[in-house]
């Protein structure tokens, strides 16, 4: 019989990183955030407003969303550069899609989401400049959703 997700708020990886050693939390929050901005140009604004919540890939614990978004990934990664360039010069800047917008409308319209969301960007934020503290990277104090970090060398 196929395993079910976990009704666990708390994921592995999420349970791993509350004990992770600071270099290693460090290293995945860089790597996440790396990836998070490389991928935004791959990625298409519709995954943001549906919701896959309990559905699995192929009765897995991958979720499908995670899924969908790392297939992504991977057909942007093996596409043909030439194809991708013509694709990404013939699209609008900053193009998001009606379906995007009107979800992006109705999450600012949901005071409990923005609260909660507020909340978790300022508790992982306070976590991940403690961790760099602790490691000793110099960093710009923020009150966003990044922190900007000097890693000692010209870019």
């Amino acid at each position: 019989m196929p395993e079910e997700i976990s009704k666990d708020p708390k994921s592995r990886i999420q349970s791993w990183l509350e004990t992770a050693p600071p270099r290693w939390f460090v290293a995945y929050a860089v790597l996440a955030a790396f990836a998070t901005y490389f991928c935004m140009y791959a990625f298409r604004k519709p995954f943001a407003a549906a919701k896959y919540e309990g559905l699995a890939f192929f009765d897995t614990e991958v979720d499908f969303k995670t899924t969908l978004v790392i297939s992504q990934i991977i057909g942007y990664a093996l596409s043909n550069p030439e194809v991708a360039d013509i694709l990404n010069r013939v699209r609008q800047p900053f193009n998001v899609g009606l379906l995007a917008q009107v979800a992006a409308v109705a999450a600012l319209g949901d005071d409990d989401y923005l609260t909660a969301s507020v909340r978790l960007n300022n508790s992982e934020l306070a976590r991940v400049t403690e961790a760099m503290i602790e490691l000793g990277l110099r960093h710009v104090p923020s009150v966003c959703n990044f922190v900007l970090v000097d890693l000692g060398r010209e870019a």
